[in-house]
C-alpha cells in the first residue's frame, strides 16, 4: 500500500470529523480554488493577520474552516498544527503526517481526486453504515422504564 494511503486510512481519516470529510469531498469534486497545495494558509499567520479570514487553505486548514466552522487565519493555522500532532501521536510515528501532506502538496490535483476521493467516500460510507446499525440496534432494544415513587 502506498505510504500516503496508509497514513490516510490509519491516521488521518479516523481523526477527521464527518463534516471535514464532506467538505474535502466537495472541494475535490468542485475543484475549489480555496483548497491550496503547498501552503498551510494564505496570508501567512502573522500577528497582524491573525483575525482575518484566509484566502487560501492547505489540507488541514481547509478542513478547519469548511468542516469545523473556524474563521480566522490563526484558528485554521492552529487546527492544522493540532491535526499534525494528533495524527503523528495516533500512528505513534513522528513525521508521518508530514509524509501525507508532502504527497498532497506535490501531487497533481487530478491525481489527488482520482486517489483520495474514493478514500473519502469509503470512509463516509463506513461511518454511515455504522450509524445505521447503531440506530437499528437502538430501535430493537426493548427499554423498560419504571417509575417508583
Amino acid at each position: 500500500m502506498e505510504i500516503w494511503k496508509n497514513i490516510w486510512r490509519k491516521g488521518i481519516a479516523p481523526l477527521l470529523s464527518s463534516s471535514s470529510l464532506v467538505a474535502l469531498q466537495r472541494a475535490l469534486e468542485e475543484s475549489d480554488p480555496h483548497l491550496a497545495q503547498g501552503c498551510v494558509v494564505f496570508p501567512r499567520p502573522v500577528p497582524s493577520c491573525w483575525d482575518l479570514p484566509p484566502l487560501a487553505l492547505g489540507f488541514f486548514a481547509y478542513c478547519g474552516m469548511e468542516g469545523e466552522g473556524l474563521f480566522s487565519i490563526f484558528e485554521v493555522s492552529d487546527f492544522h498544527d493540532r491535526m499534525i500532532l494528533a495524527v503523528d501521536e495516533h500512528l505513534d510515528e513522528p513525521g508521518a503526517c508530514q509524509e501525507f501532506l508532502n504527497w498532497f502538496d506535490s501531487t497533481e490535483r487530478k491525481v489527488i481526486c482520482e486517489r483520495l476521493l474514493p478514500e473519502i467516500r469509503w470512509e463516509l460510507s463506513q461511518r454511515h453504515e455504522k450509524a445505521v446499525l447503531v440506530s437499528q440496534s437502538m430501535k430493537q432494544t426493548p427499554f423498560s422504564y419504571e417509575y417508583h415513587s
